[in-house]
């Protein structure tokens, strides 16, 4: 990852992969990074990808586009879907003197130690996606923030369209995530909650993945050769959906006419299978969304903003891409480059501090549909810091605050 001594650097990152394989404390570790060391990526903040590809490399680029227009450097490094792998790349850049990272973790577990040893460096932490159940930054420290889109909100919406394409009436499959990952129990539980609405839509079927194509074409083979009067197949992301339409195309059906598959992401390829037909639709989380909003609010805390307890805890609203707005969508989002999207600079609280603007909706986490589905832990209770800023009325605030900051609204105005 760049300007390490290699001597050095191989004892760190040997010594950082033993200490997660044994369950040590990332934090305990990481006490060698000195806070305030001088290091060559001085003026850098770094992303954290899950996997290579798709939505991931979207979200990266985007960070790095967005760093720039902050007068800051991106730096992106890929997990490589090992807990391990990210946990060394994660120490690296702290060693490096980034001043906060972006993850969108492996394994959430892993948080916790994460915020520590950011905090221990003076670095700030934003994290994404498949946090534990239930775990909020008042269970970290005050590093540590959560943004991350409305995954249920947008998976509910994108089921809705598929039960009305069907008419309500038929056999699903589905390829879902990989189990027990919270993400996809959560997008499991929107699915569920719409096909309940429906006495003659069922699921018939479901196999696990890993968020692989190949995963994803593997159980889809299996579950049609099984069910082979299913006219729709849920994928639980765009990843697995690609290998969905290759199975589907393999057994000599059509995709899309057939059998019909919705995914959830809004990789590029996905939309355009939305706009070739063989998609139905997908729940766009807005790749590039994730990228701009993480490196804005890096750039804020470390240039002094404080964000209020309302604001520790946010979602977007995704896109439900279906052939009557995907057009507009690969217009702006596909058809030109990510420099385009967004505006980091009109983002931050700091560089427009009366006028700036989130150019989506944003809005303050409900921790009981963000982990619908997901069983709370025994004796499980909120920290004291969220039941305060909810009896405080906090999150009411930040919502109307955020109401009133969110244009102007490229989504809405184009879509």
């Amino acid at each position: 990852m760049g300007n390490i001594g290699p001597n050095r650097r191989q004892v760190l990152t040997s010594a950082l992969f033993t200490a997660a394989s044994l369950g040590i404390p990332v934090s305990r570790v990481s006490a060698q990074i000195k806070p305030g060391t001088k290091s060559s990526s001085e003026g850098s903040i770094g992303f954290l990808k899950y996997l290579e590809g798709g939505y991931n490399d979207q979200a990266g680029l985007a960070f790095e586009v967005a760093a720039g227009q902050l007068g800051l450097k991106g730096l992106t490094a890929n997990g490589k879907g090992d807990a391990n792998t990210q946990i060394r790349s994660f120490n690296e850049m702290l060693i490096r003197g980034v001043t906060g990272v972006g993850i969108n973790p492996v394994d959430g577990i892993n948080i916790a130690s994460l915020a520590r040893a950011a905090k221990d460096a003076n670095a700030y932490l934003v994290g994404s996606w498949s946090v534990p159940p239930w775990f909020t930054p008042w269970a970290a420290n005050e590093n540590y923030t959560y943004l991350t889109p409305d995954d249920y909100t947008g998976v509910y919406k994108v089921t809705e369209v598929l039960a009305q394409a069907l008419n309500g009436k038929g056999v699903i499959v589905r390829a879902r995530g990989s189990q027990g990952n919270t993400t996809d129990i959560n997008r499991g539980e929107a699915h569920d909650r719409v096909i309940k609405k429906y006495p003659e839509l069922h699921i018939a079927g479901e196999l696990y993945t890993n968020w692989t194509p190949e995963e994803g074409y593997r159980v889809t083979t299996s579950l049609l050769t099984r069910f082979p009067d299913a006219t729709a197949v849920i994928a639980a992301d765009d990843h697995i959906a690609t290998g969905v339409v290759a199975a589907i195309k393999s057994i000599g059906k059509k995709p899309g006419r057939d059998v019909l598959v919705i995914g959830a992401n809004g990789n590029d390829d996905a939309v355009q299978r939305v706009r070739d037909g063989s998609q139905l639709a997908t729940s766009s989380t807005i790749p590039s969304y994730i990228g701009y909003a993480m490196a804005a609010h890096i750039y804020d805390r470390v240039h002094g903003w404080v964000p209020e307890s309302g604001e520790r805890m946010l979602a977007w609203e995704p896109i439900v891409v279906t052939r009557d707005n995907v057009d507009k969508y690969i217009a702006h989002f596909l058809g030109q480059l990510a420099e385009k999207h967004f505006d980091a600079r009109l983002m931050s609280r700091v560089i427009s501090p009366n006028d700036w603007k989130s150019q989506v909706k944003l809005y303050p986490i409900d921790p009981e549909t963000q982990w619908a589905g997901c069983a709370k832990p025994s004796g499980f209770d909120y920290p004291d810091g969220y039941k305060s800023a909810l009896a405080d009325g906090a999150f009411d605030k930040a919502a109307a605050l955020y109401a009133e900051h969110a244009g102007p609204n490229i989504l809405a105005r184009d879509l």
